[in-house]
């Protein structure tokens, strides 16, 4: 099952900003982070258990601030390391591999799954790991349209923490969609192919971009949004 990355493809401006500020984070807290790891086992399951439940509390949010979750990821690695119990090792593998991955971190990713490859396989079924692993293939390979489509089966939490980044990712494909088409799209397709809740936020969200419609907002038209498509 064990898969690998390369890190052949340039990261984005905002990967490379959520991984700015993950270093600031991760450079400020480290003496924080450290401290539960010289404290008793039995202190250390209790950890755990308030590090899952905020990371697993913070993941429900639809927007917002990634610090909670880095703090949280970074804590039960550690405590995980340290010998706790690791009944749900498996889940937390899987929000850091998405993490690693949707921040071009190849070479974290490739150990994430070496790990995944170590765990019992009964857990790494019980935790749907195989659509997980095949989000991020597509993901390496800029198959966007299966990565969509797989995006809609992550398990519950996994789909939260793909929200902070998904949006980078349609607009890299409406982008090649309204280079693609001419001379215009239809909002409907548009809504299923990239996985939006429905027409309404699609329609926000492209328009947000400079993505210009017609026919009472019914289709892009696609020409006239080349010129007005924010690029950056």
């Amino acid at each position: 099952m064990q898969s690998s990355f390369t890190s052949k493809d340039s990261e984005s401006e905002e990967s490379k900003r959520l991984e700015r500020r993950r270093n600031r984070f991760t450079n400020q807290s480290t003496s924080i982070i450290n401290k539960p790891i010289q404290l008793t086992n039995e202190t250390n399951q209790s950890l755990i258990g308030t590090c899952e439940k905020l990371e697993k509390n913070y993941l429900r949010l639809t927007s917002g601030d990634l610090d909670q979750f880095i703090q949280c990821q970074a804590q039960l690695e550690m405590l995980y390391d340290s010998g706790c119990n690791r009944t749900n090792l498996i889940e937390f593998l899987i929000y850091r591999l998405l993490y690693s991955l949707l921040l071009n971190d190849y070479k974290k990713a490739n150990r994430i799954l070496i790990d995944i490859d170590e765990t019992n396989i009964l857990l790494r079924k019980s935790n749907n790991i195989d659509i997980v692993l095949e989000f991020c293939s597509s993901f390496r390979r800029k198959n966007y349209i299966q990565l969509f489509t797989l995006y809609k089966s992550l398990p519950k939490l996994a789909c939260c923490l793909v929200n902070f980044f998904i949006d980078i990712y349609r607009k890299q494909m409406i982008q090649i969609l309204i280079w693609g088409f001419s001379p215009t799209l239809s909002i409907d397709v548009v809504t299923t192919m990239l996985a939006y809740e429905s027409n309404e936020i699609c329609r926000e969200h492209l328009s947000s971009l400079g993505v210009i419609f017609i026919d009472e907002s019914m289709s892009i038209d696609c020409k006239t949004s080349r010129t007005s498509f924010d690029k950056k």
